[in-house]
Protein backbone atom coordinates (compact mmCIF):
# COMPACT_ATOMS: atom_id res chain seq x y z
CA UNK A 1 0.00 0.00 0.00
CA UNK A 2 1.04 3.59 -0.46
CA UNK A 3 0.67 6.78 1.54
CA UNK A 4 0.32 9.51 -1.07
CA UNK A 5 0.49 13.27 -0.59
CA UNK A 6 -2.72 15.11 -1.47
CA UNK A 7 -0.80 17.91 -3.20
CA UNK A 8 0.19 17.23 -6.81
CA UNK A 9 3.98 17.31 -6.39
CA UNK A 10 4.17 15.29 -3.18
CA UNK A 11 5.99 11.97 -2.90
CA UNK A 12 4.46 8.59 -2.19
CA UNK A 13 5.60 6.48 0.76
CA UNK A 14 5.34 2.72 1.25
CA UNK A 15 2.63 2.18 3.89
CA UNK A 16 2.66 -0.83 6.25
CA UNK A 17 -0.80 -0.17 7.66
CA UNK A 18 0.52 1.55 10.77
CA UNK A 19 3.59 3.47 9.61
CA UNK A 20 5.63 4.38 6.56
CA UNK A 21 8.61 2.14 5.78
CA UNK A 22 10.93 5.13 6.33
CA UNK A 23 9.19 5.73 9.71
CA UNK A 24 8.40 9.38 9.04
CA UNK A 25 4.77 8.92 10.11
CA UNK A 26 5.60 7.53 13.56
CA UNK A 27 8.37 10.04 14.29
CA UNK A 28 6.29 13.09 13.36
CA UNK A 29 8.23 13.85 10.19
CA UNK A 30 5.08 14.14 8.09
CA UNK A 31 1.57 15.38 8.74
CA UNK A 32 -0.78 12.42 8.14
CA UNK A 33 -3.71 14.76 7.41
CA UNK A 34 -1.95 15.79 4.19
CA UNK A 35 -1.83 12.20 2.86
CA UNK A 36 -4.22 9.44 1.81
CA UNK A 37 -3.80 5.66 1.61
CA UNK A 38 -3.99 3.96 -1.79
CA UNK A 39 -3.61 0.36 -2.97
CA UNK A 40 -1.98 1.49 -6.22
CA UNK A 41 0.84 3.99 -6.76
CA UNK A 42 -0.03 6.87 -9.01
CA UNK A 43 2.39 6.87 -11.95
CA UNK A 44 3.07 10.59 -11.64
CA UNK A 45 4.34 10.21 -8.05
CA UNK A 46 7.92 9.41 -7.13
CA UNK A 47 8.42 7.10 -4.15
CA UNK A 48 10.32 8.45 -1.15
CA UNK A 49 14.04 7.62 -1.46
CA UNK A 50 14.32 6.39 2.14
CA UNK A 51 11.31 4.08 1.69
CA UNK A 52 12.95 2.59 -1.41
CA UNK A 53 16.27 2.12 0.40
CA UNK A 54 14.76 0.39 3.41
CA UNK A 55 12.56 -1.86 1.27
CA UNK A 56 15.65 -3.05 -0.63
CA UNK A 57 17.51 -3.92 2.54
CA UNK A 58 19.48 -0.71 2.82
CA UNK A 59 20.89 -0.69 -0.72
CA UNK A 60 21.49 2.83 -1.99
CA UNK A 61 19.71 3.46 -5.25
CA UNK A 62 21.32 5.72 -7.86
CA UNK A 63 19.98 9.23 -8.11
CA UNK A 64 19.92 11.46 -11.17
CA UNK A 65 23.01 13.27 -9.80
CA UNK A 66 25.06 10.07 -9.92
CA UNK A 67 24.31 9.62 -13.62
CA UNK A 68 25.90 12.98 -14.49
CA UNK A 69 29.48 12.05 -15.29
CA UNK A 70 30.26 14.77 -17.82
Amino acid sequence: MYLIAKKKKGKAHYWTGTDTVCRLASTGGLDASRYFVSEAKHESRAVCHMCRQVSLGGKVLPTSEQYRTI
